[in-house]
This record gives structure tokens, sequence and C-alpha cells, in this order.
């Protein structure tokens, strides 16, 4: 059972529906420390400073982390308290965060439907402390709480690593390869994510509860599982995980969020969640969201942005959710939904699909990157620019697909991103290298040549499956929408896997099976991007 920060009662029914009668009601249940307990912890990448070209940017090798959690709303001589300890070996936890925000949401915020309704529940008080120059690649240990109301369990995360030289090997001297150990900087040659979109949640006692996703389960336990594989062999099996859009499927029932964060609790603590809005998180009509549906159940984005605060756009304009007419919220909240980061050798843009279109500021990011320090541009959002499958016009998906293509093809086109990233559709579909529908032509005499990046569909996370129904045109090269899964895309400097990757039901691997096995997972597709 989960700590929701208030006293809990089950309730007997009989039936289903409207009609249902309730037979029994249970005493009042309470945690030892109710409000108190720091919950739903994980962590995000706020700052790298890899020397990128202007807006801003330093030139030294260093990074920040922001460490997120949760309590009830604590009154402030106990709240004053919370903190951060961290250090760089377990139980030597010396420093604290210095940079601490705070911040909460309340019915009034909401933008109508059930999460003003009967699906409201108080989300206590969320925390973010930003642990600042932290050297690339080292393990930070840490926990988060109080001395007077608890603290969590130890966790770590490893710094996000710097891109090395993108020099061969063996061009670069011995002396520099010792300079750069002695000053400490890890400098690695190959960068790993997990990515994938539309997820959601199940109980471990597979309890059925609204808007139940079975196969979120498996893929978090698999994830995990990989995780947790890789630290035991010396390195990390994903330095950075990209969920693109559609997190617990809440729609407006707050305690889904907590379930949900509670899910991904042992992924997401020890490597960096970066997040992309979707239509479940932020679509409600009259609110500032570009498609006007009803899709977040009246939550309009409140919830993901005090729940999942990503690092804000640089330059950053100042927007929020504006006071509007009938449903729209009566207070200002936070609306920005788009952002970029670097990892290693990525650099990553996450785009809002459910906004006007942000070319201008896209424009800015990509002039100021830097390809001879981060070589891949990898760009997230959650509507897809390219999707196939859907019988007759598609309703508006593909009047949005249309719509973001118009906007983005262009300046992707032009600075040569390598890969875009979107799910919605609940499955996996991989184009050719694509621009305006057209794919690239063949090169003459062999040899790599860009025409565009590849688009992936990677929905396919835990939520049911969107049936492909019609028969996918030539620009699409492997499409799936029987098995549920995550994506794992591994970056060196020269080339990039790309790996489609469906855990084994209890390990076991079905008669007749021509794929292969990496991970205890079966990889459905993989390819390859080269420079």
């Amino acid at each position: 059972m989960l700590n929701y920060r208030k006293p809990v009662v089950f309730v007997l029914m009989r039936g289903r529906g409207p009609g249902a009668e309730q037979q029994a009601v249970s005493n009042s249940i309470s945690f030892p420390n109710l409000e108190g307990e720091p919950t739903n912890g994980h962590v995000s990448i706020y700052k790298t400073y890899w020397g990128r070209q202007g807006l801003g940017a330093q030139e030294s090798n260093g990074s920040a982390v922001a460490v997120h959690w949760n309590t009830g709303r604590l009154p402030p001589h106990r709240a004053g308290l919370q903190t951060v300890e961290y250090g760089r070996a377990p139980g030597q936890l010396w420093m604290q965060a210095t940079e601490l925000r705070v911040s909460s949401y309340g019915r009034d915020d909401m933008c109508g439907g059930v999460a003003a309704a009967r699906g409201f529940r108080d989300g206590g008080l969320h925390w973010t402390a930003v642990l600042p120059g932290l050297v690339a690649g080292e393990t930070i240990y840490y926990r988060y709480g109080s001395a007077v109301d608890g603290w969590s369990s130890p966790a770590f995360f490893v710094a996000p690593s710097s891109p090395p030289p993108l020099l061969p090997p063996l061009a670069q001297s011995d002396g520099a390869r010792e300079q750069d150990a002695e000053q400490g900087i890890n400098l690695v040659r190959v960068t790993r994510f997990l990515a994938f979109g539309d997820l959601g949640q199940h109980s471990p006692d597979d309890a059925f509860q609204h808007c139940d996703c079975p196969a979120s389960r498996r893929n978090t336990d698999a994830m995990e599982r990989l995780v947790a594989k890789s630290y035991a062999d010396g390195e990390p099996g994903a330095h950075a995980i990209l969920h693109v859009g559609d997190l617990s499927y809440a729609m407006g029932y707050a305690a889904e969020w907590d379930a949900f964060l509670h899910q991904i609790a042992p992924l997401a603590r020890r490597v960096p969640y970066m997040t992309a809005i979707g239509n479940h998180e932020r679509d409600w009509p009259e609110s500032g969201s570009n498609v006007g549906q009803y899709d977040s159940g009246g939550e309009c984005g409140v919830p993901y942005a005090h729940r999942f605060p990503m690092p804000l756009p640089t330059p950053s304009p100042l927007k929020s959710i504006v006071e509007g007419k009938g449903k729209a919220p009566r207070r200002r909240v936070p609306d920005l939904a788009y952002y970029s980061f670097d990892q290693g050798l990525v650099h990553v843009v996450v785009l809002s699909s459910e906004h006007i279109a942000q070319v201008e500021w896209l424009e800015q990011d990509l002039t100021a990157v830097r390809r001879d320090v981060t070589p891949w541009v990898v760009v997230a959002l959650h509507r897809p620019m390219y999707f196939t499958g859907v019988d007759g016009k598609g309703g508006d998906d593909y009047k949005v697909a249309a719509y973001l293509r118009d906007a983005y093809e262009e300046v992707l086109l032009r600075h040569k991103v390598d890969l875009v990233l979107a799910g919605h559709h609940h499955s996996y579909q991989r184009t050719c290298p694509i621009f305006n529908y057209t794919c690239a032509p063949p090169v003459e005499g062999g040899g790599a040549g860009y025409w565009g990046p590849v688009h992936v569909v990677i929905g396919m996370a835990g939520f049911a499956n969107t049936p492909i129904i019609t028969f996918p045109p030539r620009q699409f090269v492997y499409t799936n929408s029987h098995n549920h899964g995550f994506t794992r895309f591994s970056a060196h400097p020269e080339a990039l896997l790309f790996e489609y990757l469906v855990p084994l039901i209890e390990g076991k691997l079905g008669s007749g099976t021509s794929e292969s096995v990496v991970d205890g997972c079966l990889v459905k597709d993989s390819f390859v991007l080269s420079h």
C-alpha cells in the first residue's frame, strides 16, 4: 500500500459502474509518518556544460542534477528542514543541496473535469534540490528528507558524462590520456539511452485500476533488471531515460500519479528520467494547448509541471497558462514544456507537440550545438510527424502530424538531426531517413548520405497497442503493433545503434523465434546510423 499523505479507507462494492452498491467500509488506515515521509523520488539532468556555442553556456566541464521528491503539506518549521544529503561514497553524505525549491497545487489549479472533482487528491509538497558542480561520470550517493521527518532509503546515480575527444583512440597521446585521468574526467566512448512512450502503470498485485496497463510493469521490471545488471558489470546500462509523453495516464485521478512514480522509482532514482509532455498530461479546451481535446481529464499540465520539472529552455521566455474563461485555470501555472540537454555524445531536444510549434527556439538551440562535441542530435516529442496504420482520415492525428512537419522538417534537415522519437500511436514504427515523405536516394558508390532524420514511433511501452490496420507505405521500414517493449540506443563517436527490445515472458524464448536475445529481451528491430 502506498502512502498517499492522508488516511485511506477501503470500500467493498457489489457490481460495477453507476449501479454498484456499497457493502462495507473499513476503518481509517494511516501511516506512522503520514505527511512527513519523503516519497516519489527521481532525478533529472538539470544542466550540463560541455562548451556549447552561445546561449550563455559555460566552457568548463561539469553538470548539475536535480533530485525531486514529495511530502505532505508540512508546517513551515518542518518544511524548512527538507534537503538532500549527498557524497561520493556510501555512508559518507557530507554535502547538502544549496538550491532548494518547493511547489504545490490545489483543486482550483485544475482546468475542470474529474481533475477538479472526484479525481482530485491533494498532492502535498513537491521538492526539487539541485546538486551543482558534479564531475562528469562520477557516482553520487544521496538521500532526501530530513532528520525530523525521516530520510529516504539511500540511492545513487552517475553524473552526466562528458563526451570524449572526437579522435581515433590511437590519435590521443598517452600524455593526454594521463592528463584526463589526473583531472578526474570520465570520458566515455559510448552513451546509452532507454527511450519509450505511453507507459502508464500497473499494480504489482495485479489489482485492476483506472486505465490499467499491465505491460508497463513488465517493461519497467525489465529495464530495472537491465540497469542493475549493467552496474554489476561495471558500467551504466543507461545514462538517461527518455519518456516521450503520456506518463501515468492519471487523466484527472491524482492518486495514479503516486502509483506511477512508485513504479518507476527503481529506475528514476538511479538514472536521470527526462520527459516530454503528452496529450494525456496537457490537453484541455481553452487552456493553451494546441489541440484542445479533453485528454488530460482537466489536469491541463499542472500535475505534470509540478511532479516532473524539467530544465528550462535556453533562452527562456516567460510563459504560463494564463487566466481565461470558463474552464481555464484560476491561477497562473508554469507551462514551459520544451527544453534541451546534453548527455555524453548526444544532444537531446524535447519539444511539445501540445503547444504552438517552438520553431524559433528550436532554430536557436540547434544552431548552438557543437557537432564536434555532441555528434548526435535527437529530437523527441509526443505526437509523431510520421505514422501509419490508421484507417481513414485519422482525425486530428494526421492533421497534427502535417502541422508538425510543416513547422519543423526544414529546420531538422538544415541542422542534420539524426533521430526523431515520438509516441502517441501505441506501436513501434520506423521510417527510412526521410524528408517531405521522400526517402533518402541511394548514394552512388555506396557510403552514407544524409537526406533527413529517421523517425521512430515508440509508443508501445504499456498502454493497449493501437492496431496497424492498413498496409504500411514504403516509407516505413519496420512496423509492429503486436508487442509491448522499449528501445535502447547506444551512441559512439561515429555510429549509433538503435534497438527495439521486447522483454521475454518469464525468461523463456518461444519456439520458432529467430530474433536474437540481448539482456533478457528479444531484439525485434535494430539499425545503425553512421557519420
